[in-house]
């Protein structure tokens, strides 16, 4: 996920402290000046801070939600995100963020669903892409994303299912998905998300090819702030992926790794067939049952990269 300001950081910190200290005389006195019954001022995530201060994530967590679907102004990223990293954070990496009606062995058996947001970048360009994929799939799904205007980011059949496995891409853009609310269809069921990239257009690639000269071999050197303050239920990969000229995987993924400078260890061995090379990182979590991945993916001709 994003990483945020240190504005940011500092108010999520003072928010953790509210919620984890008891309320003190002095609060009580405060709050008369503030919001009636809570600690928290009038503005638009009053109700969400409330329900974090009063220990109920899974209502803060529906207030995020409600906020960001309903609001008449719009709430910046920069004063939600330190909440939902905070919801996520306690909620076994986010697992926990949904009520599973019913009995839990009806919820077991369902296909799993992930949602990866990708940020690929090549030679020439940058572009952004949506990709649903469906583990355990008996046949091809009807598959919706739709954010709080009502524009879709996603529609369609999912691919027919090979041996389980199913799949629906979007097409790709110049200009990330907007961070905020929407609602995810798959078949007849319905999910509501919150979603938020990795980075800000503005900021620079997670992962640069630095070259001595142009049109010459170079490294894949990674960006610090990949690695910088993250979250512990946040699992990450790193990994190689060959492809060839048909961009079909042309080996097994391998796993990547980093020198001391940042810079990723070439694989050894080249597939024969290999045309392309792909660095991928990869961090994932949850919302409930669905699984989100923001990828980040680096993708040169094999003859830009050094071998020694």
């Amino acid at each position: 996920m994003r990483f945020i300001s240190t504005k940011a950081m500092v108010f999520s910190l003072l928010l953790a402290a509210c919620v984890c200290r008891p309320a003190l005389a002095s609060d009580q006195v405060q709050a008369g000046s503030t919001a009636a019954g809570g600690w928290f001022m009038p503005t638009p995530l009053q109700r969400v801070y409330q329900a974090l201060a009063d220990h109920n994530m899974l209502l803060a967590w529906q207030e995020l939600q409600v906020v960001l679907q309903q609001s008449t102004e719009p709430v910046t990223p920069d004063l939600w995100q330190p909440v939902f990293q905070q919801l996520i954070n306690q909620s076994d990496c986010g697992r926990r963020l949904t009520e599973y009606p019913g009995a839990l062995s009806d919820w077991v058996d369902q296909p799993r669903i992930s949602l990866s947001i990708q940020d690929k970048v090549n030679l020439s360009q940058r572009v952004y892409q949506l990709k649903l994929s469906i583990d355990g799939a008996g046949h091809a799904m009807e598959v919706s994303l739709t954010d709080s205007r009502g524009n879709q980011w996603l529609s369609g059949a999912s691919s027919t299912p090979v041996e389980g496995y199913s799949e629906l891409e979007s097409r790709e853009w110049f200009q990330s998905v907007p961070d905020g609310y929407y609602q995810l269809s798959v078949g007849e069921k319905h999910y509501p998300l919150i979603l938020t990239s990795l980075q800000e257009t503005e900021r620079a690639s997670a992962i640069q090819l630095q070259q001595a000269e142009k049109s010459t071999a170079g490294v894949f050197v990674f960006s610090p702030d990949l690695f910088a303050d993250r979250n512990a239920c946040q699992r990450q990969r790193l990994q190689w992926q060959w492809f060839d000229s048909d961009y079909q995987l042309a080996s097994p993924a391998e796993t990547l790794v980093l020198d001391a400078q940042g810079h990723g260890v070439p694989p050894r061995d080249k597939p024969d067939n290999a045309n392309w090379l792909s660095a991928v990182v990869a961090d994932s979590y949850f919302q409930g049952a669905i699984k989100i991945e923001n990828v980040h993916r680096l993708t040169v001709p094999v003859r830009y990269m050094l071998t020694d």
